[in-house]
């Protein structure tokens, strides 16, 4: 294809019908002598480039990387592909998405992808993993298509951060024409345990930094040319400073819950422990000003009794 695009001598050398031997060398250009014989051998550079926009086209279209632009086209080509799965994986190479009004939020429907850093050995948990439920609407305000972003939105510098902290890939300034694909569900497994880990909504996780976050989605995003790897989104919860730092009756810390700021984590920065959280009552900051008048839930205590079942 490169050879047939840029170089003409080549072109006529060994996209003919008429040079039918196979001389040194010719056999990496078979495939293409094939296409070009399909062709009307007047323009064989175009039929085949016109190839493979189409299908490239369609896989992009079939992954949502249209789906922003144009939602009622992207819909009628997923629906045409569910209607004729094995015709349009054939030609086009493509994966058949899912119907979204059979995949709600308590789907068992599942699909395999790839969270690992670059280094499989810095990875806690097994490159295959399971993600559940997918969505294919925008979430939190943030296109599917991170292109459509400003360069300095604030997304992106979050993605970034976790791309260099928890993925040691710095130094990303575009993150490529890749699009979001969003969660409800993700189950993984670390590689030094047997059983296998689920992470849901609305549940508390703690980093490797002994940082903890309130999960409000899973996504997936594919840097050009690299890999699909995981992330969760949520909003950050901080441990109280001052007066009021610990429970009284119970003797346990206090955090609060940051519901205006949001968090990008990779998967490889979450630890297999699983926080516990309860609703803590009124405490009095540094200013004087109740916590947790406005808004009931935002502090929270932080259980680390250890149980044990006889």
């Amino acid at each position: 294809m490169h050879i047939a695009l840029h170089f003409e001598e080549d072109l006529e050398e060994y996209a003919t019908p008429f040079n039918s031997n196979v001389l040194p060398g010719e056999n990496k250009h078979r495939h293409l002598k094939k296409l070009a014989e399909q062709t009307n051998h007047q323009n064989p550079e175009k039929h085949l480039l016109l190839n493979e926009c189409l299908q490239r086209g369609t896989q992009l279209r079939m992954e949502g990387a249209y789906a922003i632009d144009d939602p009622d086209g992207t819909e009628m080509a997923r629906k045409v592909a569910r209607t004729c799965p094995s015709l349009i994986r054939s030609r086009y190479g493509v994966a058949i998405p899912d119907d979204p009004s059979k995949t709600g939020s308590n789907s068992r429907k599942k699909k395999s992808i790839l969270g690992q850093s670059e280094n499989p050995a810095e990875t806690p948990f097994h490159s295959n993993i399971r993600a559940w439920s997918p969505n294919y609407q925008d979430h939190f305000g943030i296109p599917n298509q991170l292109s459509l972003l400003r360069m300095k939105s604030s997304f992106l510098d979050l993605l970034r951060h976790s791309y260099n902290a928890d993925y040691s890939i710095p130094h990303i300034v575009d993150p490529g024409p890749g699009y979001l694909r969003w969660y409800n569900k993700i189950t993984f497994q670390y590689r030094d345990k047997t059983s296998t880990t689920t992470l849901s909504t609305n549940q508390f996780a703690k980093f490797q930094n002994g940082s903890f976050v309130l999960i409000l989605n899973f996504f997936t995003h594919k840097l050009l040319g690299g890999k699909l790897r995981a992330f969760l989104y949520g909003h950050p919860v901080r441990p109280v400073v001052g007066p009021g730092a610990t429970d009284p009756d119970l003797g346990l810390p206090r955090y609060i819950l940051v519901q205006d700021q949001f968090i990008v984590v990779g998967l490889p920065a979450i630890t297999d422990e699983r926080p516990y959280f309860t609703r803590a009552a009124k405490i009095t900051n540094i200013q004087g000003q109740q916590i947790g008048d406005k808004e009931p839930g935002h502090v929270l205590v932080y259980c680390t009794w250890e149980i044990s079942f006889f």
